[in-house]
C-alpha cells in the first residue's frame, strides 16, 4: 500500500509563507489518499471477518459428518470386565449386536519355534547340499554351497528364502557348543507350523527340536467353543474384535450404544453452530452508539445464521438432547443448549428417534455449509475474492494519487524557486535606487551598477 507524502520545508521571503501554501496542497491531496486507506483497513477487516466465518463453516461441516455416521448407523462400543486379560473393539464396518457375552479362553495362540543342537561358532560348517522347510503343503528349499555353508550361512539363507519362517543364530553361553540356530514361525496357529529336512554333506548337519508348539487360541463365547490361528479373534462375537492376552474366564463382553461418542459429536455440533453463529451475527449486525462491524449490511453473509436457524426447523433436536435458546434477556439469538441427560433419556425412551434426528440436521445443513465454502463459486471464497480485487484496486489508486501529489509538490517547489530569485533580483534593483537616492547621485544609476545587478 502506498505511503503518504513527507515534510518538506521550504525558506519564507518576501512575507510569502510558501511553507504553508505547500503544507495546503499536501493536506489538500492526501485526503483522498486517506479515504481509501481508510476503505482498504475496513475491507481488510472485512477479508478476515470471512476467513473466521469460513474456518467456522468448516470446524460446523466436520461436526455434521459425524451425524452423517450415526444417522447411517448407531455406533457401539465394548467394554470388558475388570482385571479382563482381553479386549473388545467394535468394528468400524459394523454390525454389532447390543448384548452381554461370557467368554472364557482356555489356551492362546502361539507361533512354532524349533532349535538346532550347539555348534561352537556362528562359522563352523553343517555341509553342502539342500535344506527344506515345508509350511503347511508348501516348501522352500535353499541351498547351501562351499561360500555359505556355515550355521550363520543357513540363517542368511532362510531368511532369504520367502519361507514364512524367521531364522537367527543365537548364542547361549552354554559350555563349549553355545552357539544355535533357532527357527521361529511368522505367524501363530497350526496354519503355520513347519517342518525342516536336509540332504548336507561335508559338515554337522543341524537336527531341530520344537521348544514352542504350534496351537491356535481356544475360547468360548457364551458357551459355544471357538478356536482361532491368531490371538485377534474377529468371528466369535459379530461385529467385535478380540484381542487375547491371557487365558481364564469367565469375563464378560458388554456391547452396548457408544452414547459417550454420541455426546461428544452433539456437543462438537452445538459448540460449531453457536460460534458461527455468534461470528456471523457480531460481523454483520451493527449495535446501537457502536462502530459498524466490517461486514455490515452484507445480506448474504447474514444469511447464513438465518439458513441455519430456518434450516432446524421441523426437527425434533429434544431426541439430541438440544434446545433453543430465544431468551430474549440472555440475547443468545437462536443458539443451541445441549443436556447430556436429556439426550440419554432419549437414547432410552427412542432410539430410532435419536438416530433420525441426527440424519435429519445433517441432511437440513450440510448442503448449505458445504456449497458455502465451494472453492471460487462459494458464498465466502466469492465475497473474499470481491473485496480483495476492491482492496488492489485501491492501493493502485493511492499509488497514483501518490505520485501525482508527489509531482504536484515537486512542482512547485521548482515553481516557487523561480519565484523567489525573480523577488531577490527585483529587490536588488530597488536597494540600488534607493542607494543611488541616499547619496543625492542624481544621476541615476550608471551603465555599470546596472550591469553588475543584471
Amino acid at each position: 500500500m502506498a505511503g503518504s507524502i513527507g515534510p518538506i520545508s521550504l525558506p519564507n521571503y518576501a512575507g510569502v509563507d510558501f511553507n504553508q501554501i505547500l503544507q495546503s496542497i499536501e493536506a489538500a491531496g492526501q485526503v483522498p489518499i486517506d479515504q481509501l486507506q481508510q476503505e482498504v483497513s475496513t475491507e481488510n477487516s472485512a477479508v478476515t471477518a470471512l476467513g473466521q466465518i469460513g474456518s467456522d463453516l468448516s470446524t460446523l461441516e466436520s461436526a455434521l459428518t459425524q451425524f452423517q455416521t450415526m444417522g447411517a448407523q448407531t455406533p457401539m462400543a465394548a467394554t470388558v470386565s475388570s482385571g479382563a486379560p482381553l479386549t473388545a473393539t467394535v468394528d468400524s464396518t459394523g454390525g454389532a449386536q447390543a448384548g452381554s457375552y461370557s467368554v472364557s479362553v482356555s489356551q492362546l495362540a502361539q507361533a512354532q519355534v524349533s532349535v538346532s543342537q550347539g555348534y561352537s561358532s556362528a562359522s563352523d560348517a553343517v555341509g553342502t547340499g539342500t535344506v527344506t522347510l515345508t509350511v503347511g503343503s508348501t516348501n522352500y528349499t535353499v541351498t547351501l554351497t562351499s561360500s555359505n555353508d556355515t550355521l550363520q550361512g543357513l540363517a542368511d539363507a532362510v531368511n532369504s528364502s520367502g519361507a514364512p519362517v524367521t531364522a537367527q543364530v543365537l548364542d547361549t553361553g552354554s559350555g563349549s557348543t553355545p552357539y544355535v540356530l533357532e527357527l521361529s514361525a511368522a505367524a501363530t496357529g497350526t496354519n503355520d507350523a513347519f517342518s525342516v529336512s536336509s540332504s548336507l554333506s561335508g559338515g554337522t548337519a543341524p537336527a531341530f527340536t520344537t521348544t514352542v508348539a504350534a496351537q491356535n487360541a481356544a475360547l468360548t463365547v457364551n458357551g459355544v467353543a471357538f478356536a482361532s490361528q491368531s490371538n485377534t479373534v474377529t468371528d466369535a462375537i459379530a461385529g467385535v474384535t478380540l484381542g487375547l492376552s491371557g487365558a481364564g474366564g469367565p469375563y464378560t463382553v458388554t456391547v452396548a450404544q457408544d452414547t459417550a461418542s454420541e455426546s461428544q459429536a452433539i456437543s462438537a455440533f452445538v459448540s460449531a453452530y453457536n460460534k458461527l453463529l455468534t461470528d456471523v451475527a457480531s460481523n454483520t449486525q451493527t449495535q446501537p452508539g457502536q462502530t459498524p462491524p466490517p461486514l455490515a449490511s452484507n445480506g448474504a453473509v447474514e444469511s447464513i445464521g438465518l439458513g441455519l436457524q430456518i434450516g432446524l426447523d421441523g426437527i425434533n433436536l429434544s431426541d439430541l438432547g438440544i434446545t433453543v435458546d430465544n431468551n430474549a434477556t440472555t440475547n443468545n439469538n437462536g443458539q443451541l443448549v445441549f443436556d447430556q441427560t436429556s439426550f440419554l433419556n432419549a437414547v432410552s425412551t427412542d432410539p430410532s428417534g435419536v438416530q433420525q434426528a441426527f440424519s435429519q440436521v445433517y441432511n437440513a445443513l450440510y448442503p448449505m455449509v458445504s456449497s458455502a465454502q465451494t472453492p471460487t463459486t462459494g458464498l465466502i471464497p466469492s465475497e473474499t475474492t470481491s473485496f480483495n480485487n476492491l482492496i488492489n484496486q485501491q492501493d493502485q489508486q493511492i499509488g497514483t494519487l501518490t505520485s501525482q501529489l508527489q509531482q504536484q509538490e515537486q512542482m512547485f517547489i521548482s515553481e516557487s524557486g523561480q519565484v523567489q530569485a525573480e523577488m531577490a533580483y527585483y529587490a536588488n534593483i530597488a536597494q540600488l535606487f534607493l542607494t543611488s537616492s541616499t547619496t543625492g547621485s542624481g544621476s541615476g544609476l550608471s551603465s555599470g551598477t546596472l550591469a553588475s545587478v543584471a
